[in-house]
């Protein structure tokens, strides 16, 4: 049986870093500083102060890792894991974080709002699991400050995926 993490770890190798969906993906991954979290459905009712703690931990200057990825197999419904990334952006709020970290989401059904539903644009935030990715914020200004075209990395990677077309990326999938 693979878990999420396993899943997720070959997901972000075949799709994020061999597409450089993420330009900075691939130092981080390769340096061995993504924490990896899973959160159990049987242990859903401590969700929320599961993920304060990582919050916590990430905002801390020694942290040892510099990313982490909450991954809840339990937020199947992408609807409910939308409302959970609301949650978690006003925990950061309430635990007084805004301006140092920041939630990226990922989910097996994700959709941007403004696609039609069969745009392969929404596979730059198809995981095979859900995803709550927690970053410090000046990690990313400071990663965005030395890449050479910030803006232009969201439209490259639709302009990718369209030219990869369904098959091919369903094919990258298939072994996760």
């Amino acid at each position: 049986m693979t878990t999420p993490e396993t899943r997720m770890r070959a997901w972000i190798e075949s799709m994020v870093i061999a597409l450089g969906l993420c330009p900075f993906a691939q130092r981080v991954v390769r340096a061995d500083r993504v924490r990896y979290v899973t959160i159990w459905p049987e242990e859903m009712a401590t969700f929320v102060p599961a993920l304060a703690a990582e919050m916590q931990a990430l905002s801390a200057a020694d942290a040892g890792f510099e990313t982490t990825l909450i991954l809840a197999p339990d937020f199947v419904d992408f609807e409910d894991y939308l409302d959970a990334v609301a949650l978690a952006e006003a925990l950061i709020e309430e635990l007084a974080l805004e301006g140092v970290l920041q939630v990226a989401s990922f989910h097996p059904d994700y959709r941007f709002a403004d696609g039609p539903d069969d745009d392969v644009a929404h596979f730059t935030n198809r995981a095979p699991v859900p995803a709550f990715h927690l970053l410090r914020e000046a990690d990313v200004a400071r990663a965005l400050a030395d890449h050479p075209n910030p803006d232009g990395i969201a439209p490259a990677n639709v302009a990718q995926l369209r030219a990869l077309g369904l098959a091919a990326i369903m094919g990258r999938l298939d072994g996760i």
